[in-house]
């Protein structure tokens, strides 16, 4: 099973961004050991292996549990770091975004950077929290922390290695929508299909 980030065990938390920066980290780290051992499982019982079978449903079992228990703290630490400083409506990038509905909201949001996403972010977690909106905000992030850091090459290999489709999904509509590598794009649509 994976463990909790370092800043949690030791007892202490740099900033509240660096704590919620080594809670993705876990998360990315936990979702990892969860393919992996769903993988292990599913070779194990086509292989007729019911020992290793069991044991890796176990594994998997323990990491859902954590992913769990990692999602709600990621929840409230990112709460924490959006209350720090909330903006007003009249400083988001969505125009009268406060007398626009949910699904208005919801339907400009593609259009957002990366940090205009996470100001509407904080605004709604210190004012109405519609869930409508954070959802899409949250499925509009980035594919994993740090992503726009990773080369192409590292993107291609983390595709390949995790053979995950829901996250080239994430990968393929975030390059669309933001950096456009064609490489990258054309691997996680592969990867996807996968």
């Amino acid at each position: 099973m994976a463990s909790a980030p370092a800043s949690v065990l030791l007892g202490h938390r740099d900033t509240s961004h660096q704590f919620l920066k080594d809670l993705q980290d876990e998360y990315a780290l936990a979702s990892a050991a969860v393919v992996t051992a769903r993988t292990g499982e599913r070779i194990a019982q086509y292989a007729d292996d019911v020992y290793d079978a069991e044991l890796l449903g176990t594994i998997r079992s323990d990491n859902e549990a954590f992913l769990d228990t990692l999602d709600h703290s990621l929840e409230d630490a990112t709460g924490a770091v959006a209350a720090e400083q909330p903006a007003t409506a009249g400083e988001l990038p969505i125009p009268d975004y406060e007398q626009l509905t949910d699904d208005q909201i919801a339907t400009r949001l593609p259009e957002l950077s990366p940090a205009q996403l996470s100001q509407i972010d904080a605004f709604e977690r210190a004012s109405t929290n519609r869930t409508t909106v954070l959802d899409r905000i949250k499925a509009l992030s980035d594919p994993w922390p740090d992503y726009d850091d990773t080369n192409v090459h590292e993107i291609r290999a983390r595709l390949r290695k995790q053979a995950d489709p829901a996250l080239a999904i994430r990968v393929m509509d975030y390059e669309r929508r933001h950096q456009a590598r064609p490489t990258v794009i054309t691997t996680a649509r592969r990867m996807s299909l996968a």
